[in-house]
């Protein structure tokens, strides 16, 4: 398992989807803003959360402990949203929030491992074909390391490169939210074990859409919380 984890990680670093390959990544940015990723010892057969990109904007990284004294917006983000999910684990101090979510079997990356920037330096995403080589090429690698039993992928880039690892089957055509989104789980054996894929929206209250009684609902309190419940939920009935 650890020669997987170093062969995900080494490949990350090869190059590939550096500034010199890819035009949108930030010049002179490493992956994951720097973080060493260390495959969790604490994980087995947990849920794996898959995002977006690093930001461009700062050097944080959700496992990053901060030099400055502000905070990384995806943790407060995921720290706000785990206590409004039922069946989240209880995590109810953010300064131990990480470690927190480490010792519930709970890990995360990020569709892309290198931050993204418009030519003025402003944060931006990576492309949809940027994505899906991170995950034919890289993630698939994490997630044969890790082996996962619940995947919830979160955001359009997300969920292209969950689609490139063969996590979600069904092709419904170009990867759009609304039309894969939903509150059931996808399953997948391409790893050897049966994996549950959950796909839902990035933790913003903007987005809007209709929820199964055909009302129209924002995407975090209609989609996001009920699917994370749905996917902590199928963790713990495993």
């Amino acid at each position: 398992m650890e020669d997987d984890w170093n062969e995900f990680v080494q490949g990350v670093k090869s190059g590939c989807c550096s500034s010199a390959t890819c035009g949108k990544v930030k010049s002179g940015v490493a992956p994951w803003n720097g973080f060493q990723p260390k495959r969790p010892k604490s994980f087995h057969e947990g849920i794996l959360f898959i995002l977006e990109a690093p930001p461009a904007g700062s050097d944080h990284y959700f496992m990053k402990k901060e030099r400055d004294h502000t905070r990384d917006r995806l943790r407060k983000k995921f720290f706000a949203t785990f206590q409004k999910v039922p069946s989240a684990p209880k995590c109810e101090n953010f300064e131990t929030f990480v470690e927190d979510f480490l010792s519930a079997n709970c890990y995360l990356l990020p569709s892309f491992s290198y931050a993204c920037a418009n030519k003025d330096g402003t944060n931006t995403s990576p492309t949809l074909g940027m994505a899906r080589h991170s995950g034919e090429a890289h993630l698939s690698v994490a997630v044969r390391c890790l082996k996962p039993r619940v995947v919830v992928l979160m955001g359009t880039r997300a969920l292209a490169a969950g689609r490139a690892m063969k996590l979600v089957d069904k092709n419904l055509g170009e990867e759009k939210l609304h039309t894969y989104a939903r509150l059931e789980p996808y399953y997948s054996t391409t790893y050897g074990s049966k994996i549950a894929t959950f796909v839902t929206y990035w933790p913003m209250k903007r987005a809007k859409r209709k929820n199964g009684a055909g009302e129209l609902v924002n995407c975090y309190d209609g989609w996001l919380i009920p699917t994370l419940n749905e996917a902590f939920k199928t963790l713990h009935a495993s």
